[in-house]
């Protein structure tokens, strides 16, 4: 397989390949995706992935729909947008998602003793997030962690610098105790996975899809419902046998997450 974007993704370049996926998430490059789209051969089929979140794709926008009605399949990634992408394309449209390595991440980056409450790295979405682990952090005498380069809150939380993502998930193995994801998007909902390969409680909403598959017992109605969220961190400082519960996540949770589970429902739906 190859990866292009910009320059070197050519209609010359696309008509090489029985399969092409298309990622509609980038801003501005939908007209080119519609381009690619047309000019690929007439036996190659075009998967378009949603990507991002959801609610940017309420706006109207001509291409975009264009884009989306003349694909083979669209990959929807978060399992609550179905109903809408179907309609909105009228072609078929099924929740099958990214592939996630989850066993090789847990081999690597197993939960060790850290004490640190993590935020969303984009601390742009993240105030809802602060509201619940900022008051228990004080209370506990824990570390507030956030990954982004500039703190936007009146807060004393430990900021890390952008970073590749194996840093990270070593930043998560070696540091956290816990995350607060209270994140209002309609999206993949990585901070979730990661979590459960690494071996993390998670807090998160509803709207995200994965809570409800990795951690039941910690998912909370929206963005909005901080009693609720704080009520679930203090309960698993609390509680240790509830903390190891809702943390030891099975790996056979993650066996539709996998490359080969993926591949084959992805060209099974084509």
């Amino acid at each position: 397989s190859w990866y292009s974007c910009g320059a070197t993704c050519t209609p010359e370049f696309v008509r090489e390949f029985d399969l092409i996926i298309g990622n509609t998430n980038f801003i501005g490059f939908n007209d080119h995706l519609l381009e690619l789209q047309q000019a690929r051969r007439p036996d190659a089929k075009w998967v378009s992935l949603i990507e991002g979140c959801a609610i940017y794709y309420l706006e109207p926008e001509a291409n975009r729909k264009k884009l989306l009605a003349g694909s083979d399949l669209v990959n929807v990634i978060n399992r609550h947008t179905l109903e809408y992408f179907r309609a909105l394309s009228g072609v078929r449209c099924e929740y099958i998602g990214i592939p996630y390595p989850a066993e090789q991440i847990r081999a690597k980056y197993a939960r060790k003793n850290g004490k640190g409450v993590f935020l969303p790295p984009l601390l742009r979405r993240a105030q809802s997030s602060m509201l619940v682990a900022l008051p228990f952090v004080k209370e506990h005498e824990l570390e507030l962690h956030g990954t982004d380069s500039s703190n936007p809150f009146q807060a004393d939380i430990k900021l890390h610098a952008e970073m590749i993502q194996q840093d990270y998930y070593k930043l998560l193995s070696d540091e956290a105790w816990a995350f607060v994801d209270l994140d209002e998007r309609y999206t993949w909902k990585r901070n979730v996975l990661d979590c459960a390969a690494i071996g993390l409680p998670c807090i998160s909403t509803v709207n995200g899809g994965q809570a409800k598959h990795f951690f039941p017992h910690l998912e909370v109605r929206d963005a909005f419902s901080i009693t609720e969220a704080a009520d679930l961190l203090e309960e698993l400082h609390k509680f240790p046998h509830f903390y190891r519960e809702v943390s030891t996540v099975p790996m056979e949770k993650f066996a539709e997450y996998t490359h080969d589970f993926m591949r084959d429902k992805l060209l099974a739906a084509l």
